[in-house]
């Protein structure tokens, strides 16, 4: 399966479904990794953040 822009949300939701928590080291607002931490805190799951600079 090749990989295409309407599966990546999909696949986020996954990553988020199958891990135990979820790190953003940096994200834009509208990024992959803050759909993810969204889609972790949405399934119960530790959503942990590092700060900027």
């Amino acid at each position: 399966m090749r990989p295409a822009r309407y599966r990546f949300l999909t696949r986020n939701r996954l990553v988020a479904a199958v891990a135990g928590a979820a790190v953003v080291v940096e994200a834009g607002l509208r990024s992959g990794a803050a759909n993810t931490a969204a889609w972790a805190r949405a399934l119960g799951r530790a959503v942990g953040r590092s700060r900027g600079r």
